[in-house]
């Protein structure tokens, strides 16, 4: 009969209210069907730990009980009735080996609790994350719980403990004098620091780390570095000092190089700025020349010619010159002053030399040597900056300011400078 009834107790924060203890199911179900009343069992004499007793040895058998909760109520059972783990076994008629698998999760990150609570995560894959003693390791791997890289990261995590345990011995020594432990996976010895030893526990002889845990001494801390333990001491006096020399020639090397950058950059400034202004400069000499048809000096056809046939048969593999020069459409449209179609720049390349008959026709009434000149100009200018990078060392930047002195172009001290080579050893300036 009792089997059947409601165990209600009095309930400890309402007066003349009752809390169920056992059958909280059936009441649901009687409040479901619509019954007005259940039969009830009163317990007035039932003490609070008998109470949770009752309550988890009636649910701990239910199907929908999640294995994160059956851990709660153990746990409290301990924590609150003081009981043993093989009390509690007795109590909800479980075995001790059941009770104390369920005791582990409890101690679990709250994250692992919930993919457990969830289902996202198995038993088996919250025992093992139990195993792991480190809280800081625990916490990382709860939050691959349930995931694809879980598996891997519990290896890892258990590579890693047994490693500290190898390591016991001298990670106590190094914990006694407050030793600091740095950044995992990183080289390098830290600042003010020298490096001792390094070992891998799981390949080296106990001893190794027993006899190192004998000099530890305040100041030293330590590293985990891909399976490896670097420990480190303070640098003494004088290799601190050797370490702020080391810095200082450092530092000193870093300044000389940002400052050889700097001038270099401020160089090919001014290099730039005087690239634009004279480049400008040539284009209306030279259109004035060609467009202008003024005379040219009696030995000027003979050198166009001939700096046009270099042009011509530059080979890089035989010429002794830079000229390595192009002529595109572009060039001698602008060159030749022949006004181009609507949408000229966003045409493709072969459609270009539909415009070719009258490039010619443009050039035709100009004299030989002017034609030359213009195809000349529009190969060459604007001077490419690798020939005033180079300056009296570039064949093609001397062979044009040839030419073009002799036609009559008015050299600025800005270009001269440029074009002259730097005195030889011992001669004067």
């Amino acid at each position: 009969m009792y089997k059947s009834q409601l165990v209600v107790v009095p309930h400890p924060d309402l007066p003349g209210e009752y809390r169920v203890v056992i059958g909280p199911r059936r009441r649901a179900a009687c409040e479901l069907a619509g019954l007005p009343a259940a039969t009830c069992r009163i317990r007035e004499d039932l003490p609070p730990a008998e109470q949770r007793q009752m309550m988890v040895r009636e649910n701990v058998h239910r199907a929908d009980l999640t294995a994160v909760e059956e851990a709660d109520a153990y746990q409290a059972m301990l924590d609150i009735d003081g009981l043993t783990v093989d009390q509690v076994a007795t109590a909800v008629s479980r075995s001790e080996t059941t009770v104390r698998s369920r005791l582990r999760l409890a101690r679990l990150p709250e994250q692992a609790r919930t993919a457990i609570h969830e289902h996202t995560a198995t038993l088996e894959d919250a025992a093992a994350l139990a195993d792991i003693t480190d809280d800081v390791e625990r916490e990382r791997l709860a939050a691959a719980l349930g995931g694809l890289n879980f598996p891997l990261a519990l290896r890892k995590a258990r590579d890693r403990q047994e490693e500290r345990a190898l390591a016991a011995p001298l990670l106590a020594a190094l914990d006694a004098v407050g030793a600091v432990e740095h950044k995992r996976d990183a080289y390098g010895a830290p600042a003010g620091s020298v490096m001792v030893e390094s070992f891998s526990p799981r390949y080296t002889a106990t001893e190794t780390a027993e006899a190192l845990a004998a000099q530890v001494a305040p100041g030293w801390s330590f590293r985990w570095s891909y399976g490896s333990l670097y420990v480190y001491r303070p640098h003494t006096l004088e290799e601190a000092q050797e370490a702020a020399d080391r810095e200082a020639a450092r530092t000193a090397a870093d300044e000389a190089r940002d400052a050889a950058l700097a001038a270099d950059a401020a160089a090919r400034a001014v290099l730039t700025e005087l690239a634009e202004t004279t480049a400008a400069l040539r284009a209306e000499f030279l259109g004035r020349l060609i467009h202008d048809r003024k005379a040219l000096p009696a030995s000027a056809p003979a050198r166009i010619a001939a700096l046009a046939a270099d042009a011509v048969i530059y080979t890089p593999s035989s010429a002794p010159t830079d000229l390595d020069i192009g002529l595109g459409e572009s060039d001698l449209v602008a060159w030749a002053r022949v006004a181009v179609p609507e949408g000229w720049e966003a045409m493709q390349s072969w459609q270009r030399p539909s415009l070719l008959p009258e490039l010619v026709e443009a050039t035709r009434p100009l004299p030989g040597p002017q034609r030359l000149l213009l195809a000349l100009a529009a190969s060459i200018e604007p001077v490419p900056p690798r020939w005033w990078r180079a300056g009296p060392d570039s064949s093609g930047l001397m062979a044009w300011y040839g030419l073009l002195e002799d036609l009559g172009y008015p050299v600025s001290d800005a270009e001269r400078a440029l074009l002259t080579p730097p005195p030889a050893d011992g001669e004067a300036e």
